[in-house]
């Protein structure tokens, strides 16, 4: 299998025309207020954040490694949030992009100065996970700002969609040895094979119901070449990285 990391607009990839991506909606103003664009220093999305703290926000591993990026916040509209700059970008220390599979996909961001305005009614960070909970019976959403085809534009409405978490056995048939269930959760429509996350999608959340409130639990990471979604949607599982989190946050992110 050829395997594709759900980067952002410089990733084009070819497919066919019935291969449709996400297959979801244009997203409320107001919703999924934790979900923020991880913008170049150009101003270009490159992926998704996730805000989960007033300081900390949460990316991908592959989407960082260069410098001037920003991540934006406050508005479902794409270029018409409060853009934010980092202080510090912590990777996980044993993410190895080499392996294939992309393991510990994880970034860990400190914004610079206060951090974002929570003020602003449309920017909230998200709460933290549950460890233990079986997601397979949640409702779970995904979000991002990514392709809505392998060869489409970026979108400029975000876009949410319902989504199956499947169970790991069935994850790990699909994706031979290369999806980890330690590290990975796995988001599968396996009835209609045709929604799931794309190119720019990257770094973005995975927020299941859980205890009357939503509940991130995975990282968009990587997926079947040319978005294909006749395969699972692989995330990076955030309760595998608690420890990592706690210490890079020095303690203030500790779910």
């Amino acid at each position: 299998m050829f395997l594709l990391f759900l980067l952002g607009a410089a990733v084009v990839a070819a497919k066919s025309p019935d291969q449709q991506i996400v297959n979801g909606v244009d997203a409320d103003d107001g919703e999924w207020p934790w979900q923020g664009v991880w913008n170049t220093a150009g101003g270009s999305l490159t992926c998704g954040c996730i805000l989960v703290h007033q300081w900390w926000v949460f990316t991908a591993g592959h989407c960082v490694g260069g410098i001037g990026y920003t991540a934006e916040f406050g508005s479902n509209t794409r270029g018409s949030g409060i853009n934010y700059a980092y202080d510090t970008i912590t990777r996980h220390p044993d993410y190895d992009v080499g392996q294939g599979f992309t393991p510990n996909d994880i970034a860990v961001v400190r914004l610079d100065g206060t951090g974002v305005d929570l003020t602003n009614p449309n920017i909230r960070a998200v709460d933290g996970f549950d460890i233990g909970v079986d997601r397979t019976r949640q409702t779970c959403f995904i979000t991002g700002w990514g392709r809505t085809c392998g060869n489409c534009p970026l979108p400029m409405a975000l876009q949410e969609v319902q989504i199956p978490v499947i169970d790991e056995d069935v994850c790990q048939t699909l994706w031979d040895v290369s999806y980890n269930p330690a590290l990975h959760i796995c988001l599968y429509d396996a009835v209609n094979q045709d929604i799931g996350s794309c190119n720019g999608d990257s770094g973005g959340p995975l927020v299941c119901w859980n205890n009357n409130k939503w509940e991130l639990c995975g990282i968009t990471s990587w997926g079947y070449s040319g978005c294909n979604t006749a395969y699972p949607s692989v995330y990076a599982r955030v309760s595998a990285f608690r420890s990592f989190v706690c210490e890079t946050t020095a303690g203030e992110v500790c779910w």
